[in-house]
C-alpha cells in the first residue's frame, strides 16, 4: 500500500496474547457458561491458538461441540491432532540416548493415536526449544525437560533443533506426512554419535558371543580334561585386547584412551582430564570440570565404553583441578613438536633453499604440515 494511502488510514497494531492470559480468559467463559472442563484442555487450546483470542474462542467452541457440551482432554487432543506431552518427552529422550529401537516404538504408539504428523513435529521443535532454554537459563518447572537438559550435550541439542526445523520447513512439499516425520527422526539418530557407539558395541558383543560359542564347542569335543583347558582371565584379556587389566600411570591411561571407540563429545570432554588412579573397578580422573561440565549421557557412554574395553563394570570418578596432561593435551604437545620439526626440516633443506634463492621464492605461512 502506498504511503500516501497509509497516511490516510487508521492503523491498528494488534499484539498477540500470552498463553496464560488466554487460558484465564477461556476459564472465565466456561465458568460463567457452567461448562464442565479440565485445566489441561484449556492449556491445549491456548497453545494451539498462538496468541490469537479469536482462534482460541473458535477452538473452544469446536472443542465443546466435539465433547458433547464438555471439555475433555482426550477429546480436545483428538480434535487438535496433538498427543500427550510425556510421549514427546520420551521420544526426544530416546533420541538423545541414541536408541533407535525405543524411539520408533514410541513413534508407533503415537501413530496408533491417528495424530496430525505436522503437529507432532511442531511439538518436538517446541520441546527441544524448551530443553535448550533450560540448559542456559534454568527456567523450566517440567521434570522431564530438566532431566534431558542435564543429560544431553548442548551442541547436540542445537543440531537436533536445526534438523527438526529444517524438516518442518519442507513438510508441506513431502508427499507423505508420516514419512517426513520418520526421516526427521532417522536424521536425528544418524547424527547422534552415541547411536553409532551403541551399534558398534552391539556388533562387538555379537562377535564376542560367537567366539565364545566356538570356544565351547572346541572344548567339548576335545579329549583332554576340562581343567586343562582353563585360561587365566587376565591372560585372556591381554591376549584379546592387547591391554593391561589395571592402569597404573597417566601414560598407560593415554595409551588406553586412544584405543577407546567413543563419540566426539565423550572424547572432547574426557580427553582433557588427567589420570589419578584406578582401584576397585573405578577410574579416578581430574581436570577443569567446573567450567567444562560433563552431561550425564556422555558420562554414561564413556563408562560403557570403558566397561566393554576392560570386560568388567567400570565407573568414573571426577574431581576438579587445574592440572594439565590429559590425552588430548599430550596429543597437542606432540603435534606442536612434529610441526616445529617439519618446518625446520623444510627450511634447512638444501634443495629447497637453492630453489628459493633461484626464483626469489618465499614459504607460505602455515603451508607446512608434518607427515604422520
Amino acid at each position: 500500500i502506498p504511503k500516501t494511502v497509509q497516511s490516510r488510514c487508521l492503523q491498528l497494531n494488534l499484539k498477540t496474547i500470552g498463553k496464560q492470559a488466554l487460558k484465564e480468559h477461556m476459564l472465565n467463559i466456561v465458568k460463567k457458561e457452567g461448562i464442565k472442563h479440565d485445566e489441561e484442555s484449556l492449556t491445549l487450546i491456548a497453545d494451539s491458538a498462538k496468541g490469537s483470542v479469536r482462534d482460541a474462542l473458535t477452538l473452544l467452541d469446536q472443542s465443546i461441540a466435539h465433547g458433547n457440551g464438555e471439555l475433555n482432554e482426550q477429546d480436545v487432543r483428538n480434535l487438535l491432532g496433538t498427543i500427550d506431552g510425556a510421549m514427546i518427552g520420551d521420544l526426544v529422550s530416546s533420541i538423545m540416548n541414541g536408541d533407535p529401537e525405543k524411539s520408533f516404538n514410541i513413534f508407533y504408539q503415537i501413530e496408533e493415536l491417528n495424530p496430525e504428523y505436522e503437529n507432532i513435529l511442531k511439538s518436538i521443535v517446541s520441546f527441544i526449544h524448551e530443553v535448550s532454554l533450560e540448559q542456559f537459563l534454568k527456567n523450566s518447572n517440567d521434570e522431564n525437560i530438566i532431566k534431558i537438559a542435564e543429560r544431553a550435550d548442548k551442541e547436540f541439542i542445537q543440531l537436533v533443533y536445526e534438523i527438526a526445523v529444517n524438516a518442518y520447513s519442507k513438510f508441506s512439499i513431502h508427499p507423505e506426512p508420516k514419512q517426513a516425520l520418520e526421516i526427521c527422526l532417522l536424521r536425528m539418530l544418524a547424527f547422534n554419535p552415541i547411536a553409532s557407539i551403541h551399534e558398534n558395541s552391539s556388533a562387538t558383543n555379537a562377535k564376542v558371543t560367537s567366539e565364545k560359542k566356538t570356544l565351547n564347542i572346541e572344548q567339548s569335543s576335545s579329549k583332554a580334561p576340562l581343567r586343562n583347558q582353563t585360561i587365566d582371565e587376565k591372560t585372556l584379556n591381554t591376549k584379546n585386547n592387547g591391554i593391561l587389566n589395571m592402569i597404573n600411570s597417566n601414560s598407560e591411561w593415554v595409551n588406553v584412551f586412544n584405543k577407546l571407540q567413543m563419540s566426539v563429545f565423550a572424547k572432547n570432554y574426557f580427553g582433557h582430564l588427567v589420570f589419578v588412579k584406578m582401584e576397585n573397578n573405578k577410574i579416578y580422573l581430574e581436570g577443569d570440570i567446573e567450567n567444562n561440565k560433563i552431561p550425564e549421557n556422555v558420562k554414561a557412554e564413556f563408562e560403557k565404553v570403558c566397561s566393554e574395553f576392560f570386560t568388567k563394570d567400570i565407573k568414573v570418578d571426577m574431581s576438579h583441578s587445574t592440572k594439565k596432561g590429559g590425552p588430548l593435551f599430550i596429543k597437542e604437545q606432540e603435534d606442536i613438536v612434529k610441526q616445529n620439526a617439519a618446518e625446520k626440516n623444510i627450511k634447512n633443506n638444501d634443495s629447497i633453499k637453492d630453489f628459493m634463492n633461484r626464483f626469489d621464492a618465499t614459504l607460505k605461512d602455515k603451508s607446512i604440515k608434518p607427515i604422520n
